[in-house]
């Protein structure tokens, strides 16, 4: 009797035994599984940096502030432009004169004066090497060119007796920095024939 009771009691400690180990195994298990569950938990927060990323994709509004700075630089452009006009041009009246004889006789040459001046302040310059045109009853008979102290000599010959206007013309001309205006004057001379002369 004593020997199955003493058999008794090994096997219930063997079964004891058997079953703590069987419990602890499970729960090293257990604390095994805790620790990767855990480890899942901090990638999870990785995950979430990428919709943080999105957080800066709102910065381009920002960047756009300096583009809309442009407009201010217009006003500095404004002041370099208006030191770029040119100043006006002077402008000046002229003054021609014409001075034929008062009496030419027809078919020779007649000497014609004249003087070509310039209005400035007041008073009045020469124009020397000016373009002055003649015309005789409205044609134009000759060019020439005014010399010293602006003053031109011409010949003419009018082979026709009576009364003839002959006209001095300036064109006037434009300079780089002043402009004359064009003048003209007339005057009369009476062509007649010599005596004895058959017309």
């Amino acid at each position: 009797m004593v020997d199955k009771r003493l058999l008794i009691i090994g096997v219930a400690i063997v079964g004891g035994a058997v079953a703590g180990y069987l419990l602890l195994s499970r729960f090293r298990r257990v604390a095994a599984q805790q620790p990767q569950q855990q480890s899942v938990q901090p990638s999870q927060p990785s995950q979430q940096t990428p919709s943080s990323s999105s957080s800066p994709s709102q910065s381009p509004p920002s960047q756009q502030s300096p583009s809309q700075q442009p407009p201010s630089q217009s006003p500095s452009q404004q002041p370099s432009q208006q030191p770029s006009q040119s100043p006006s041009k002077k402008t000046y009246e002229t003054r021609i004169t014409i001075s034929p004889p008062p009496k030419a006789y027809v078919n020779e040459s007649f000497g014609v004066m004249g003087s070509l001046l310039a209005v400035v302040d007041g008073s009045t310059n020469p124009l020397v090497g000016e373009t002055v045109e003649v015309y005789v009853d409205g044609q134009k008979v000759l060019t020439t060119t005014t010399g010293g102290n602006g003053i031109f000599d011409i010949d003419l010959t009018i082979n026709s007796v009576g009364t003839h206007t002959i006209v001095a013309r300036y064109p006037g001309k434009e300079t780089a920095d002043a402009v004359y205006k064009p003048s003209e004057a007339s005057a009369s001379v009476v062509v007649v024939a010599r005596s004895g002369t058959v017309m």
